[in-house]
């Protein structure tokens, strides 16, 4: 199964790289998993969402992308999300991150799975349950059993 790890970088010219430390550990903690190949497409925050940044993100159509959700990125990880949806509906949209703890669903689609605090077990198991169930979708992460993932579909609120 095709996973895409999203990492936002800026101000490259200072500091010469294009990977996050977390989207790093994230995709290292999923690599125990055999069955998955994840790859990592490094985003310039200061730039716009481009056609080509987009069909970069889906050129080997993943079920399953991480978006990283920070204040200074937030409202490109609404617009990452929405283009997303629009070319490729039924892969699953995973944000986290910092500021993923004071989401306001009005500014997301209603499918995006949430994922709180350290995401490694949390996305390693949704990435699992998609691999064992093509079905799976925002609306089931209940029956994940896991306190640190939510999605506006499975209204656990």
């Amino acid at each position: 199964m095709n996973v895409n790890l999203i990492s936002f970088y800026n101000r490259f010219h200072e500091y010469s790289t294009k990977y996050a430390l977390g989207t790093l550990r994230l995709a290292g903690y999923m690599a125990k998993n055999n069955n998955l190949h994840i790859k990592i497409i490094p985003i310039d925050s200061e730039e716009e969402i481009s056609e080509k940044q987009l069909q970069k993100i889906l050129e080997n159509n993943p079920e399953i992308i991480g978006i990283p959700n920070y204040m200074w990125t937030e409202k490109k990880a609404q617009i990452l999300s929405k283009e997303i949806k629009k070319r490729n509906p039924n892969s699953i949209r995973v944000v986290g991150g910092p500021s993923t703890a004071d989401v306001n669903f009005e500014d997301w689609q209603s499918d995006e799975i949430f994922v709180l605090g350290e995401g490694e077990e949390a996305v390693l198991k949704i990435c699992e349950e998609k691999l064992k169930n093509p079905e799976f979708n925002a609306k089931e992460v209940i029956n994940l059993g896991l306190n640190n993932v939510f999605s506006e579909e499975a209204d656990l609120r």
